[in-house]
């Protein structure tokens, strides 16, 4: 019998097969397309077609976080069960719910001494929290305690790698993460920011490159660069652009790579980078 619960974000990008599995519980992040709002629920909130038809039009899309009070619910539940609790969050460089998670550990952890809580910044985004996700399931049903699993959770962010491009550089500069000068002139002369998360966690451009097939054929290289044995399987995310997932997927299996997963990326992290992006998940095996 496990000795902990897990939690963890709708950002990983999971389905709801692998929740069901793995008794992993999951905390859907909202947004709100025109003044509607929606929660993340494998995409049955609405379709994936319907949203990056809105995204891809223009619609306004704001994002929020999971509820305090269902994540305060489950952990104390755990608690009066005798169990510890974990909870693996999106970064805490791109959404409060760290922040939000860690309130809710302080607050039962003092009301119920001898019980833990403990909450994993996973510094990552989509799927490579996804694997983090992974390794916590694997350790709790290996037997490991919850502190066990955090340290070495907490250990192993550092070696998941993102590599992503984006196709439209107006939801950069929406985001705040690119200057409305840079974004028009970049527009015009076809330029495309080659992007990762780094290891606190933020998203930032490492490199910039004349046109789309350029940027894929970079992103490409630089994931090859992390994979190795034992790396796992390799994380193909796109938004609205599967096409071009499958031609980033096939250059990493003739690169060498033995197994991959191609997907659309979420609706609370798309709304962010915008329709074409495109990127890899790679954990560097060491």
């Amino acid at each position: 019998m496990s000795n902990f619960i897990i939690m963890t974000d709708s950002t990983t990008d999971f389905d709801r097969e692998f929740y069901e599995k793995t008794g992993v519980f999951h905390h859907p992040h909202g947004f709100v397309i025109d003044g509607k709002e929606y929660k993340d629920i494998f995409w049955t909130a609405m379709s994936s077609d319907d949203y990056c038809t809105a995204l891809g039009n223009g619609a306004l899309i704001t994002t929020s976080m999971p509820e305090m009070a269902l994540v305060e619910e489950r952990a104390e539940a755990a608690f009066k069960e005798g169990k510890d609790a974990m909870y693996i969050s999106f970064s805490a460089q791109l959404s409060g719910t760290f922040n939000m998670a860690s309130v809710v550990a302080a607050d039962l952890m003092g009301k119920y001494p001898g019980r833990t809580m403990r909450v994993v910044d996973s510094r990552c985004a989509s799927q490579g929290q996804g694997i983090l996700v992974q390794m916590a399931v694997r350790m709790r049903d290996e037997g490991k305690s919850v502190n066990e699993t955090a340290d070495f959770l907490e250990t192993e962010r550092g070696n998941i790698y993102h590599f992503f491009t984006v196709d439209d550089l107006m939801h950069l500069k929406r985001g705040g993460r690119l200057s409305a000068t840079s974004a028009v002139m970049g527009t015009l002369i076809g330029i495309k920011p080659v992007l990762h998360m780094s290891k606190e966690g933020k998203l930032e451009a490492i490199g910039k490159v004349r046109g789309r097939h350029n940027a894929i054929n970079e992103i490409v290289k630089m994931a090859l660069e992390k994979y190795g044995e034992g790396s796992g399987v390799v994380h193909i995310l796109h938004v609205g652009c599967e096409d071009a997932g499958k031609q980033v997927e096939q250059k990493l299996l003739d690169g060498g790579v033995k197994e991959t997963h191609l997907y659309q990326l979420g609706p609370a992290i798309s709304a962010h980078v915008g329709i074409g992006t495109v990127g890899i998940l790679v954990r560097e095996a060491k």
